[in-house]
């Protein structure tokens, strides 16, 4: 078949000519198609407004956003400058948006009093703001309006305290790096008018984490009552407390250029007469605690019971005397020197007996003789006193030296007995009782010299109380850290607020 034929050619295109009749088109069916059916559902759930679905700070975050985001993506691809246009965007999406809505809700309490002229009643919360409405919103009239200064700062928007103000007050809390109640409170009445916005503001702080630790506000308890070396007529320094200062700077040569080096002062402050010993330590070292306390024994006599913040060359010395003591008392020491005297001939434990013996039968009379001893020159009495006479009521031209000298410190005595006692009554701090710090309180302990930044996080494991307290009031606890468990007085400890009151 040639070319042109096959171009003539119907067979080719169209096919045989019996399948191009119409008598060859199938039958119509007879099924009927069913129209679709439709259905209806009824559902009892309601849309809350947009202020109820704000239950997050973020979602704040990302609306304000929104418009920022625009400018930049679309500076970015075409490279002109839309901020204006953007911003009147903002403004139109903020009165359709969270705000607005939070505002027409905030008039829906105040309907008829808004809409015309009718006065509110005078105990409401807004009569001094002179609300007014613009727009199906509530704003301040205030009486700014003849300022230069824009409408929305003019006539704020009110806002009643719910969770969305909440929002806007942590948001600004944030932006402006924690700032005070003051600058918070200005920059958030720029746009709206929170009621009873200042206690609002200072609740959120209050709240804060981070500022409760900028702060520093340590917790305290009612000021103990005084103990009983405080209270109770005793020898100068029986009971003494014990601590460094310092440093201070040393000439260890003399000439033209003399050299120097740093010591410390301890001080030895006795606890019911307030006198004072210091004594000069070359460093802070436990030996030279030790020197220091054996210069102090020797001039002021052996103390009952010392009282130091448990630093470690206190912690040691206590370690170090305890084990020469345990040494001293042990029976393979006193076997040892026992056995020692017994050679050269000498009884350890007859001379120990005679001596005690000696001792204990002294006489009471007024009129025998005393020896002078070494005590009488170191702490103005024999280590072993017997009672002395009242001395007075005399007068002192009858008295010779030594009862003279007895006279002062009765004199002292009895002053301190009439006078300083009762002026130990005042409690100067801590005067109320405050609520017991709880266990797993999250704390921050505070740390002195140390930046507020590093101080160590821990959560209350123990409380202790002491037994003799009647109030059974918490003064010192047991915290937990990274590093292990210390025991702190609560005037350490920063109380973190707890998740309810952020709430």
């Amino acid at each position: 078949m040639s070319s042109k034929e096959f171009i003539q050619s119907d067979t080719w295109f169209y096919g045989p000519r019996f399948l191009q009749s119409p008598q060859l088109d199938p039958m119509p069916g007879s099924c009927q198609e069913q129209p679709p059916r439709e259905t209806y559902t009824l559902s009892p759930g309601t849309n809350p407004p947009i202020a109820d679905k704000a239950s997050d700070e973020e979602i704040l975050r990302k609306e304000e956003r929104k418009p920022k985001v625009i400018v930049h993506l679309i500076t970015a691809s075409t490279g002109h400058d839309v901020t204006s246009i953007v911003e009147k965007i903002s403004k139109l999406r903020k009165k359709d948006g969270f705000i607005s809505c939070n505002g027409m809700r905030f008039r829906e309490k105040f309907p008829r009093a808004l809409a015309s002229d009718n006065k509110l009643h005078r105990k409401s919360t807004i009569l001094a703001l002179t609300p007014r409405l613009h727009e199906n919103l509530v704003r301040v009239g205030g009486r700014i309006e003849k300022s230069n200064i824009s409408y929305d700062r003019k006539h704020p928007i009110l806002l009643p305290r719910n969770h969305l103000t909440n929002l806007i007050v942590h948001c600004t809390h944030e932006q402006l790096n924690h700032g005070g109640t003051q600058l918070n409170l200005a920059f958030i009445q720029r746009r709206y008018w929170i009621i009873r916005g200042r206690k609002l503001v200072q609740k959120i702080i209050r709240a804060c984490k981070i500022c409760t630790i900028h702060r520093a506000a340590t917790s305290y308890q009612l000021m103990a009552d005084l103990p009983s070396s405080r209270v109770v007529m005793t020898r100068p320094f029986t009971n003494v407390g014990v601590d460094f200062a310092g440093p201070v700077v040393l000439k260890c040569s003399m000439g033209w250029s003399p050299k120097t080096t740093k010591a410390c002062i301890a001080v030895y402050v006795c606890f019911c007469t307030k006198a004072v010993n210091l004594e000069l330590v070359s460093d802070l070292s436990t030996t030279a605690f030790i020197a220091s306390l054996r210069r102090f024994t020797v001039r002021r006599g052996l103390p009952k019971t010392f009282h130091s913040d448990n630093g470690s060359n206190f912690v040691g010395a206590t370690r170090e005397l305890q084990e020469i003591l345990a040494f001293t008392l042990a029976d393979e020491f006193q076997t040892e020197v026992t056995k020692e005297l017994t050679n050269m001939g000498i009884s350890w434990k007859w001379r120990l007996s005679s001596t005690l013996d000696r001792y204990a039968k002294l006489s009471t009379d007024q009129n025998d003789l005393e020896a002078l001893t070494p005590g009488h020159f170191r702490i103005g009495e024999p280590l072993t006193a017997v009672p002395e006479p009242n001395l007075t009521e005399l007068k002192v031209n009858r008295l010779d030296r030594w009862q003279h000298q007895q006279y002062i410190k009765q004199h002292f005595w009895n002053r301190w007995y009439m006078e300083y006692l009762q002026q130990l009554q005042k409690r100067t701090k801590w005067k109320e009782v405050q609520d017991n710090m709880k266990l797993t309180g999250l704390v921050v302990i505070r740390e002195e010299n140390i930046p507020l930044q590093k101080w160590k996080l821990g959560r209350v494991t123990t409380v202790h109380i002491n037994p003799d307290d009647e109030k059974q009031l918490v003064r010192q606890v047991s915290v937990r850290t990274t590093d292990g468990i210390y025991k702190r007085p609560i005037t350490k400890l920063v109380l973190l607020p707890r998740i309810e009151d952020q709430e």
